[in-house]
């Protein structure tokens, strides 16, 4: 017999929850040194619409980065083995996206499902 639609629903969810806490806990792995302000699942995760061979994409806010985009996914471990796939910036980078309608940043603010939070008040809306 097949699944019913709620017991497809459930499942689907507990899927959900599993994959972000894969990112919550790469999230409590980002080293101190960064000072990371907030973390947040974006994309196919926290809409629900992802598949077994997706990513799990995930903004890192932080204020202490290294310049360049290869040294800051290096810096925080992405991609993990586990399957997160990092986007890296300072609060005030996110922010200037943003207002330039960059996808991501806008996703983690309107959509995103935050695993680690503490930047300014300000910053988070």
């Amino acid at each position: 017999m097949s699944p019913s639609p709620d017991e497809v629903v459930r499942a689907r969810r507990r899927s959900q929850e599993e994959r972000v806490e894969v990112a919550r806990a790469f999230a409590a792995r980002l080293p101190a040194e960064l000072d990371v302000r907030g973390v947040a699942v974006i994309g196919s995760t926290a809409r629900g619409d992802f598949h077994d061979e997706s990513d799990i994409d995930v903004v890192v806010l932080a204020e202490r980065l290294p310049d360049g985009a290869a040294a800051r996914q290096q810096a925080v471990g992405s991609p993990s083995p586990d399957g997160v796939e990092a986007v890296v910036w300072t609060v005030e980078e996110w922010m200037a996206r943003q207002r330039t309608g960059d996808l991501a940043a806008t996703e983690a603010q309107d959509s995103g499902i935050w695993v680690r939070r503490s930047p300014p008040r300000e910053a988070m809306g």
